[in-house]
């Protein structure tokens, strides 16, 4: 009587169809024991789960190369607003879209006729870092493109080529 062997990932018994191979995997999820850790493994596997694994195995070695290609951008600047002086203010500071310091907040002003006793601020747009322009990838799936933002979107992984 021949002894049975099961697939170590499936646990499909071993048949003249299906028949099981030793396999190294060598890095990754380790798929007998689910834990993280990288590892040296000999496993029992059927094809269908061998080809699986080959392909798993491919597109792990393809991104940890493409990942070493690439260096995240640390706090990239985005468009940010500022308050300036209004030099000599005339005319209306509620029309002109004028701000004015109320407890350490910039609020729109009320006033229609200028206050000589008052500080106006105008607000001014800041546009920040153009990724565009200086060449930044992102990481689509598993690729690095170049990015087609002209302004840094808030959250998002910037990259740059090393060397």
């Amino acid at each position: 009587m021949s002894k049975t062997i099961k697939c170590d990932v499936c646990g499909v018994d071993a048949t003249s169809n299906n028949p099981t191979r030793k396999m190294q995997l060598f890095y990754g999820k380790n798929v007998v024991n689910g834990s993280d850790q990288f590892y040296q493994q000999e496993v029992d596997v059927c094809l269908d789960c061998r080809n699986k694994l080959r392909d798993l195995t491919a597109h792990m070695e393809y991104e940890f190369v493409q990942d070493n290609k690439f260096v995240p951008i640390q706090n990239p600047v985005g468009p940010t607003e500022t308050y300036e002086v209004v030099e000599n203010p005339e005319g209306n500071p509620q029309e002109q879209g004028w701000y004015e310091l109320v407890d350490e907040e910039y609020v729109l002003s009320s006033d229609t006729e200028v206050d000589v006793e008052k500080t106006y601020y105008q607000k001014v747009e800041v546009p920040g870092e153009n990724p565009k322009e200086l060449g930044w990838y992102e990481k689509v799936n598993i690729d690095y493109v170049l990015t087609e933002d002209e302004v840094v979107v808030d959250g998002k992984q910037y990259y740059v080529q090393k060397g």
